[in-house]
């Protein structure tokens, strides 16, 4: 099992903003993934076998799998990057409407 402590943080944000993004994935099974395969990043990295022998649905798996969720991950960190948006870790408060967390 990976030390996640010494992960970069935007790693760790892009891996669960990629399970988040994942098709038919809720929150309670992305937990759970991460608790059977014992980091994000693992997930991430388990194959299409181990992934659709955990339990979850063959389109999450596949999305997993091929790494279309890290793709999504990606392309959605982009935007918020463009200066329009801001990622936060939910301990943050922002007092301007216009500066909602993604």
């Amino acid at each position: 099992m990976p030390n996640t402590a010494l992960l970069n943080p935007a790693t760790q944000i892009m891996e669960w903003v990629a399970l988040t993004l994942t098709p038919g994935l809720g929150p309670t099974t992305a937990r759970k993934l991460v608790e059977h395969f014992g980091s994000a990043e693992a997930v991430l990295r388990a194959s299409l076998t181990e992934l659709e022998g955990a339990g979850i649905q063959a389109i999450s798996a596949q999305s997993l799998a091929t790494g279309k969720s890290a793709e999504l991950a990606r392309e959605e960190l982009a935007r918020a990057r463009c200066g329009c948006h801001r990622v936060v870790d939910g301990r943050s408060s922002l007092s301007a409407p216009a500066e909602r967390d993604l």
